[in-house]
This record gives C-alpha cells, structure tokens and sequence, in this order.
C-alpha cells in the first residue's frame, strides 16, 4: 500500500443562514461526516485534504449532499469546484470530472472542462493560416519534433482534451500549449455524487 491524497475545493450557497451539509466516503469508508460548507460560492472556497493507504488501483469517492433548500427567493446549493488526486501524497494532478468517471450527467451538473488548447492572441483570422508565423494556436517552444507529440486529441471540435468523458492530457511533449479549465460540479438537490479515482 502508499500512502495517497485526495483534495476537495468545495462552496455553497446559504437558506436561512445554513450553509450545505455533505458526507465523504471513500471506497466506502468514512472520511467526513456533516461536514458544514463554509465557502461561499462565487466568493470564497473551502479546501479539504484527505489521505489514504491503498495500493494502484479504481476506487469510489462519494460526496453526499444532504439539506437542500429553496423558496421563491432563496436556494442553498453545493459545488465541488475541484478534485485533485496525489499519486505520490505530494504532487496533485487535476481530476476531471466526466460522464465515464462518476454518476452524474454532462451540462445537468458539469460543464465540459479539462485541458484547453491555448489560442492565439495574435492570429489574425482575415489573413491566411500559416505555420508559424499566423496560426490560431500557441506552439509548445520546448516540444521535440523528432518524436510523436503526446496531445493526439488536440483537433477537437472545442479545443478540450478532457470533456464529454475523453481523458486526454498533453503529456509530455504536447505539440501545443494547454490551460487547465475547471468549471464546478453542480448539485442543487440533495444527491450522492460519486467518481472513480484511479490510483497509478
């Protein structure tokens, strides 16, 4: 077994000055009971760490949201704004969350996010596109051209490596430069939220 972190980035939305309340399990064990949300979506964020013993290999993380609310005028919400996961317990990787990788649906309750090919900020699109002197995508200025470039999704339609359940990363030697975009997990109505982490 090695030791292994998971870290949680977390906000809500108050009803009548409560904030949300949600449990964390992992691999079905405990990590956090009534755990109250004290960052403020939009504002402020609340950062939990939680580390575990288990050898490579696919687990559960469950985050339960139990005490939804809403009237006309108010509506408490929870927001997962990010997971990361440490291989190692030290150095933590983004996490995407996906349609293959939870139980939760695409645009219901996450917008497509991951790594994103860098635009161009000068690419004039009323002239022709020409490498590299007018192309609408930043070149990675270390990448080696003597062997195959490592971000094969980087044509998609949107830019995204990691959206709609792909999970692509650039990897080592990415043909272009990439932002990690993270847009949060959504839960407006109590619900138990579960993702399969895979420990390497």
């Amino acid at each position: 077994m090695a030791t292994r972190k998971i870290k949680l980035t977390m906000s809500g939305t108050l009803f009548n000055d409560i904030n949300a309340i949600v449990d964390v399990d992992f691999n079905s064990v405990n990590l956090d009971t009534d755990l109250e949300i004290t960052g403020v979506y939009g504002t402020t964020t609340q950062v939990k760490e939680y580390t575990v013993d288990v050898d490579a290999g696919s687990y559960t993380l469950s985050v339960e949201y139990k005490n939804d609310a809403n009237n006309e005028t108010e509506d408490r919400n929870f927001y997962i704004e990010k997971i990361e996961i440490a291989n190692d317990g030290v150095n933590y990787e983004h996490y995407a969350a996906c349609e293959d990788q939870s139980n939760l649906t695409e645009w219901t309750h996450f917008h497509p996010h991951g790594w994103r090919v860098r635009e161009n900020p000068d690419y004039d699109d009323s002239q022709p596109r020409v490498w590299p002197t007018n192309y609408h995508r930043v070149a990675n200025p270390d990448r080696d051209d003597s062997i195959p470039y490592t971000d094969a999704a980087w044509y998609t339609d949107t830019g995204f490596l990691q959206h709609y359940g792909h999970t692509g990363k650039p990897g080592s030697n990415p043909k272009f430069m990439y932002d990690w975009v993270q847009n949060p997990v959504t839960m407006f109505d109590n619900l138990v939220a579960t993702f399969t982490i895979d420990f390497t």
